[in-house]
């Protein structure tokens, strides 16, 4: 997804400041299950590697920071 679709989903109603942090935590909470179920899960290792490096793109853009 794009880094202001995910913005869009979050409620408005937190503000403008706090979307941008929720999906940063979001993103980030994300990334540390994916790394989770890699180690109880090996064989879901490469495809978690590509979404992890998806979800870097999307916090590291000026629209989430």
């Amino acid at each position: 997804t794009e880094p202001q679709t995910l913005i869009n989903e979050i409620s408005t109603a937190i503000g403008d400041q706090f979307q941008g942090e929720c999906a940063l935590y979001s993103c980030s909470m994300l990334a540390k299950s994916l790394s989770n179920i890699s180690l109880l899960y090996p064989e879901t290792k490469e495809d978690s590697i590509v979404q992890i490096d998806s979800l870097i793109s999307i916090v590291l853009s000026p629209d989430v920071r």
